[in-house]
Protein backbone atom coordinates (compact mmCIF):
# COMPACT_ATOMS: atom_id res chain seq x y z
CA UNK A 1 0.00 0.00 0.00
CA UNK A 2 1.73 3.34 -1.24
CA UNK A 3 1.77 6.24 0.87
CA UNK A 4 1.20 8.91 -2.13
CA UNK A 5 -2.18 6.92 -2.56
CA UNK A 6 -3.42 7.02 1.16
CA UNK A 7 -2.45 11.15 1.13
CA UNK A 8 -4.14 11.12 -2.43
CA UNK A 9 -7.14 9.22 -1.01
CA UNK A 10 -7.49 11.47 2.13
CA UNK A 11 -7.01 14.81 0.34
CA UNK A 12 -9.84 14.20 -1.94
CA UNK A 13 -11.83 13.04 1.35
CA UNK A 14 -11.06 16.36 2.93
CA UNK A 15 -11.98 18.37 -0.08
CA UNK A 16 -15.60 16.65 -0.06
CA UNK A 17 -15.97 17.21 3.29
CA UNK A 18 -15.28 20.78 3.08
CA UNK A 19 -17.43 21.29 0.19
CA UNK A 20 -20.26 19.18 1.67
CA UNK A 21 -20.27 21.23 4.85
CA UNK A 22 -20.28 24.26 2.99
CA UNK A 23 -23.51 23.14 0.54
CA UNK A 24 -25.30 22.25 3.99
CA UNK A 25 -24.55 25.78 5.42
CA UNK A 26 -25.89 27.16 1.95
CA UNK A 27 -29.00 24.79 1.80
CA UNK A 28 -29.80 25.49 5.50
CA UNK A 29 -29.73 29.29 4.97
CA UNK A 30 -32.49 28.67 1.05
CA UNK A 31 -34.79 26.09 2.26
CA UNK A 32 -37.89 26.81 4.03
CA UNK A 33 -37.25 24.06 7.27
CA UNK A 34 -39.81 21.43 6.34
CA UNK A 35 -37.35 20.72 3.55
CA UNK A 36 -34.43 20.87 5.77
CA UNK A 37 -35.20 18.23 7.76
CA UNK A 38 -35.52 16.33 4.95
CA UNK A 39 -32.95 17.02 3.16
CA UNK A 40 -30.57 16.56 6.48
CA UNK A 41 -32.64 13.14 7.36
CA UNK A 42 -32.61 11.65 4.40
Amino acid sequence: ESEYIWKETHKLGGILWLIGGILVVILSLILNPRLNNIFFLG
